[in-house]
């Protein structure tokens, strides 16, 4: 009886001390903000709109209002600045949210429709395939 709990606390204390150094590696991994960047609204909102942009989900005029935000920030109306920035950080905020929403839909009206036999993407293969058929089945000429 001994050597199983001896067993199973070992096995306990490898799985807690594994998931703590994983935990701290992921802590690491995150950009450590300073106070002073996270109290700079034009900073957040870069990185914000970079994320979005690197998950394909920015939207059109953000990028437009952040290099405005820099220039009036440049130009010494800050009070300006900080709003377009705010305005902008929202904007990627949306743009991220919007994105994981559609994919949501998107998976899920592929679930739905992929079992049903007269759905719009069986139609479409169906369609695209009776088409490659035709081109397969051509004659083709000696000449």
């Amino acid at each position: 009886m001994k050597p199983v709990l001896i067993t199973a606390a070992a096995s306990t204390l490898f799985v807690l001390v594994g998931c703590a150094a994983v935990a701290q590696t992921e802590a690491e991994k995150q950009p450590a903000m300073n106070k002073a960047a996270s109290d700079d609204p034009i900073a957040m909102a870069t990185s914000v709109y970079e994320k979005a942009e690197a998950a394909g989900c920015a939207w059109r005029d953000t990028g437009k209002m952040l290099k405005k935000a820099k220039e009036l920030l440049a130009a010494g109306e800050t009070e300006k600045a900080h709003s377009m920035a705010k305005k902008a950080q929202r904007e990627a905020e949306n743009g991220l949210k919007q994105c994981d929403s559609e994919k949501k839909r998107l998976d899920e009206s592929w679930l739905f429709n992929h079992n049903s036999r007269t759905s719009a993407p069986h139609r479409a293969v169906s369609f695209l395939g009776r088409r490659g058929v035709r081109r397969q089945l051509a004659p083709a000429s000696d000449t």
